[in-house]
C-alpha cells in the first residue's frame, strides 16, 4: 500500500505503473501469438535462469517469451510455441 509521503508515493506509483505496463505487454504478445501455437520461431536467450525458466527474444514477431528448458544466455535457437493464452496473458515456448 502506498504511504502519503511523496517519495514513497512516487516509488509505489512507479512500481504499479510498471506492473500494469508489463501486464498489457504480456496480453498483446499473447494475442499476437495466439493463432501460432505449435509453430517454430528463431529466438535469442536474453535471460537465463535456473530451474529451466528463461526468457527469449523472438525475432519475428518481436516478442519476449518464457522458454522452458536448459538454455544458455546469448544462445541463438529455434523455439516451439506451446502456449499463448490472452486471458491469462501467458506465453510459453520450448527449445525446438
Amino acid at each position: 500500500m502506498c504511504r502519503p509521503h511523496s517519495t514513497a508515493l512516487r516509488h509505489c506509483s512507479s512500481r504499479r505503473a510498471s506492473a500494469v505496463n508489463r501486464a498489457c505487454t504480456d496480453a498483446v504478445e499473447a494475442a499476437v501469438l495466439s493463432r501460432r501455437v505449435g509453430e517454430l520461431f528463431d529466438a535469442v536467450v536474453v535471460d537465463a535462469r535456473e530451474k529451466g525458466r528463461s526468457r527469449v527474444q523472438v525475432l519475428d514477431p518481436p516478442v519476449l517469451a518464457p522458454v522452458i528448458g536448459d538454455v544458455a544466455l546469448g544462445a541463438a535457437l529455434r523455439v516451439r510455441l506451446v502456449q499463448a493464452d490472452v486471458g491469462s496473458r501467458v506465453v510459453e515456448s520450448v527449445p525446438a
